[in-house]
């Protein structure tokens, strides 16, 4: 979820009972997450990591992530946009983030009418009236 205030001295503020109005306001992303035994588990990302979150939308390929993330800015430090896509990739894989398919979860929307397929056949039975 976006927020428009930072979550982390948000919840230190609320803990430590200061002043709400001293939380700075900033776009953040925040994942929140069922925890194993805990209730929920909240991060809040860095802007680069959530960038790369939301060109994983499950229509693109890990190909054209790695190709819209490097044309949106400069390396970083001397690291190459794409090195360091990869490297935010694999770091969201590894924390549960994302997951890598052999196809896209969603597909393009075509005018092309979907192809209609008898059930026995889509099922793989032979029927009769089956050559």
């Amino acid at each position: 979820m976006d927020l428009s205030v930072d979550y982390k001295v948000l919840i230190d503020t609320l803990r430590s009972q200061g002043d709400l109005a001293e939380v700075p306001e900033c776009r953040v992303t925040v994942l929140v997450r069922r925890a194993a035994n805990r209730g929920l588990d909240t991060w809040q990302l860095a802007p680069l990591s959530a960038t790369l979150l939301r060109l994983c939308d499950g229509r693109r390929n890990v190909t054209a992530v790695v190709q819209a993330f490097s044309g949106l800015g400069e390396p970083i430090l001397d690291v190459s946009s794409e090195q360091a896509c990869w490297f935010g990739l694999g770091q969201l894989c590894d924390q549960g983030f994302i997951s890598f398919s052999a196809n896209p979860l969603f597909t393009t929307i075509t005018d092309q009418p979907p192809v209609q397929v008898p059930l026995p056949v889509a099922l793989g039975v032979r029927t009769s009236q089956q050559p």
